[in-house]
């Protein structure tokens, strides 16, 4: 699970955004090492209980970044290999920005040395050297997703006011890592043989922090723009933030989808096409870690770790 790649000179200390030199590495060893197969393929084989080909493994893109086009696609039709870019339709149409990206924006461009939001709960931060004020915008946006939607974006207003300098895109190392892909170039994509397009919600709200019917209109909507836009099915859901449970679950299977992705290992069967396993890949990720975890190794680590913590009543399975 990939979000956004920049090209060199252009990253920044962002979690979500990988740097183009760093994700041709680790796209040459996963050429090397699997078989990258598309969505499609997985569910056909899957559902009809066919064995996938021999280390198989999918390629895919959360929250539909123009640089998905711009700067990862061309690194992987260079190798012939399939992907898939899962799109927030409203934002997209709307050319808006996705919250935690307005956050870290706003955070980036601070001129600030402090922030005190210990009114709204959320503690006191230092925003000085740079390294602490990305270190900030990371914990906040964790923070901020664990509200209710309504509190969330009140919440998120009041620190945009306070933050004063508010986003200049133009203060980035280049073009605005943030930007979604436009209606016209989603149309482009749905017509590259290697791309499959699949839905992200509508506007990218954490869906286990909405109501029933929010949940509903924010699946469904989504799905049925993305099909008008680009003349064909969508069959593939992305959960926002990976979060989901069994109402979500029940929406989107409801919705028409074939597929949907979360993050963490699981095994994938019929049963669980509604929760495919992912491995979340990040800019702080070594190429030792990317490889470790690839071939399994972290994974394995990271998910008895939380096995153990379920048992002992310190987490609790989403769904």
């Amino acid at each position: 699970m990939y979000h956004g790649v920049v090209k060199e000179g252009e990253q920044l200390d962002c979690w979500w955004l990988l740097g183009e030199g760093v994700f041709r590495r680790q796209v040459e060893y996963v050429n090397d090492n699997f078989c990258v197969v598309s969505l499609d393929d997985v569910y056909r084989h899957i559902s009809s209980n066919k064995t996938l080909p021999k280390n198989a493994c999918v390629i895919t893109f959360d929250d539909g970044y123009k640089n998905y086009l711009t700067t990862a696609l061309p690194v992987l039709k260079k190798k012939g290999l399939p992907s898939t870019v899962y799109i927030p339709s409203h934002l997209c149409e709307n050319q808006d920005t996705i919250w935690t990206d307005k956050l870290f924006t706003a955070l980036y461009n601070s001129r600030r040395i402090s922030l005190d939001l210990t009114d709204l709960g959320l503690g006191f931060w230092k925003m000085s050297p740079k390294l602490e004020r990305m270190r900030t915008a990371h914990a906040l946006v964790d923070l901020l997703k664990k509200r209710p939607v309504e509190v969330k974006s009140t919440q998120l207003d009041m620190i945009l006011k306070r933050l004063e300098d508010q986003p200049e895109w133009q203060s980035y190392p280049g073009p605005n890592p943030f930007e979604l892909l436009s209606v016209k170039e989603i149309e482009y994509l749905s017509k590259e043989p290697l791309v499959t397009i699949g839905s992200h919600s509508a506007n990218h709200e954490v869906l286990t922090n909405l109501s029933e019917e929010k949940i509903e209109y924010e699946v469904r909507s989504s799905k049925r723009m993305l099909e008008e836009w680009i003349g064909r099915p969508v069959n593939h859901f992305s959960y926002p933030d990976g979060k989901y449970n069994g109402k979500v679950v029940g929406y989107v299977r409801q919705g028409g989808f074939k597929t949907a992705v979360r993050i963490g290992l699981t095994i994938v069967s019929r049963k669980r096409l509604f929760e495919v396993p992912r491995l979340a890949v990040g800019s702080w990720d070594s190429d030792h870690e990317f490889k470790s975890m690839v071939n399994g190794l972290v994974s394995v680590k990271v998910e008895t770790r939380n096995f153990f913590r379920r048992l002992n009543g310190e987490i609790h399975q989403e769904c």
